[in-house]
């Protein structure tokens, strides 16, 4: 795999903002793109889940994809709240990363696309990143029902 730091500094520097301006025009909002290492972006996005707290995700390049990651971060979000390793809630997550084409490994959710794809898939990545947190409702839902 041929890793970005060896491509020109002309041609990273075009890949990059290509990447931003497809994520811009994808989204129609602002989103902010800050470089934490040599092929690593954190992404700020307008998106938030329920308790205000930003979705976090990055954008990981290489000469063979991009990939969208949240570096687990979903997951432990949620798991303030609610135990996500029932086999009720195991099922309902690996539900939604087949409806949104996510990968999912030790924790961290991720989705890997080209260039060209980049606004479908990331859409697709913020939406599965949403319906996965949705999963901490569940106990709120149960426990009014209960009363």
């Amino acid at each position: 795999m041929i890793q970005i730091e060896k491509l020109s500094k002309l041609t990273k520097m075009i890949t990059i903002k290509k990447i931003h301006n497809g994520l811009i025009k994808s989204l129609k909002a602002p989103v902010g793109l800050e470089q934490i290492g040599r092929n690593t972006f954190q992404l700020a996005t307008p998106f938030e889940f329920r308790d205000g707290d930003s979705i976090v995700c990055y954008i990981e390049i290489s000469e063979e994809h991009i990939r969208f990651t949240d570096w687990g971060h979903t997951l432990m979000h949620i798991s303030y709240d609610v135990d996500i390793t029932s086999q009720t809630r195991k099922e309902a997550l690996e539900h939604v990363l087949a409806i949104y084409d996510l990968e999912y490994n030790k924790g961290e959710i991720y989705t890997d696309c080209s260039i060209q794809e980049i606004g479908f898939v990331f859409r697709d990545f913020i939406q599965g990143l949403i319906r996965i947190s949705d999963i901490s409702l569940w106990k709120n839902t149960r426990n009014e029902q209960d009363n």
